[in-house]
């Protein structure tokens, strides 16, 4: 009876350590279903944010490529070489160069807002209006003078920074100077609503000729019978646009389209890089 008892308990424990390693090996599955289901009876009751919002920095083909940066912007090598390229204004190596030098749009700052329900219940964008309004002069360091090469103006909303009180308003076309005018508020006419999942894209432009403007939007919204309120800005940062500095030396350097395609030149500024030749040199 010992020798039998003996025999019997490898295998008892064997067959123990085989179910608790099958608990183990499930455990992810069954943690992960109850986090899925737990986010699921979450969504469902409301929990998180009411709506969701990506906002991208744009530039439309009647807008061009100009900008400002705050301060005296000397390429480097690699620099100089991009900039030199034929199609240099259209790459992304352009806009990633504009956005480490700190540039800033010059006149027109357009943004694509894309506002996505997240909530079973219904949420009424009410207004999007600008705040933390700042203005000062325009910016007077690096212009890349770099205007549209053609494209019909086009947007959905409008917003001018150089007013007291800047309001979203509609984009009405002028077929007469092929131009964006400002029309009737926008938030006055209609109502965004945004079902669960569903999508609105707003595509404004913002723009100022006398200052350099920072501000961020903040954007009004019912839930039901309560009125919220969220801020949007540049990934922390608030959003800018300056308007043009006027007299022909407003600026320490100034670089514009060169020889070849949408390449730069430099114009004007200290040390003139005789890699960029403009045409007339």
């Amino acid at each position: 009876m010992r020798r039998f008892h003996a025999w019997l308990i490898p295998i008892v424990l064997l067959g123990v350590a085989t179910s608790i390693e099958e608990q183990i090996t499930a455990l992810p599955d069954r943690i992960g279903g109850w986090l899925s289901s737990h986010d699921r009876t979450q969504d469902r009751a409301g929990n998180g944010p009411d709506f969701s919002v990506s906002v991208d920095l744009i530039r439309l083909n009647d807008e061009g490529r100009s900008a400002v940066t705050p301060g005296d912007f000397r390429p480097s090598a690699e620099q100089t070489r991009l900039l030199a390229d034929p199609g240099a204004a259209g790459s992304p190596g352009f806009t990633a160069l504009l956005r480490s030098a700190g540039a800033v749009n010059l006149e027109d700052l357009t943004l694509r807002l894309t506002l996505t329900g997240r909530r079973a219940e219904k949420v009424n964008i009410l207004d999007i209006q600008p705040v933390s309004v700042r203005r000062s002069d325009p910016l007077a360091g690096t212009l890349f003078d770099a205007p549209p090469q053609s494209g019909s103006a086009t947007s959905t909303t409008l917003l001018d920074l150089d007013r007291p009180f800047p309001i979203v308003r509609q984009a009405v076309f002028d077929a007469e100077d092929d131009s964006l005018k400002p029309g009737p508020p926008f938030f006055a006419r209609q109502t965004i609503v945004l079902a669960h999942h569903e999508q609105h894209v707003v595509v404004l432009r913002a723009t100022s000729l006398r200052y350099h403007v920072t501000f961020r939007l903040r954007v009004t919204y019912m839930v039901g019978d309560r009125k919220k309120h969220t801020v949007m800005d540049d990934q922390g940062r608030p959003f800018q646009v300056t308007g043009l500095k006027q007299g022909s030396d407003s600026y320490r350097r100034v670089f514009k389209y060169g020889k070849y395609g949408l390449s730069f030149c430099q114009a004007s500024g200290p040390d003139k890089n005789p890699s960029l030749p403009c045409e007339e040199e």
